[in-house]
């Protein structure tokens, strides 16, 4: 049985998705131990607010390949080599 010091540490790390948490915590007894968790009100608050904060960090994108971004840490790492 899952502690709630467990459940708000596991929320904490991998979000308010329990199926996005790792493998080894997606076994029926975890999941139904975090599931009864989930219920209280306390847990249900604390899923609530990591549920926003997933929502926020999932519409958030990042730059890949901006090879312009990269010249210049390229260039910074070497000028500070250089000193």
């Amino acid at each position: 049985m899952m502690t709630p010091e467990r459940f708000k540490v596991l929320v904490a790390s991998y979000g308010s998705d329990l199926k996005r948490w790792p493998k080894d915590l997606n076994d029926s007894a975890v999941q139904d131990s975090a599931m009864r968790l989930a219920q209280e009100p306390e847990m249900s608050l604390i899923i609530n607010n990591e549920s926003a904060l997933d929502n926020l960090l999932s519409k958030h994108s990042v730059l890949t390949n901006n090879s312009a971004l990269a010249d210049v840490i390229f260039a910074n790492a070497f000028n500070s080599l250089m000193v």
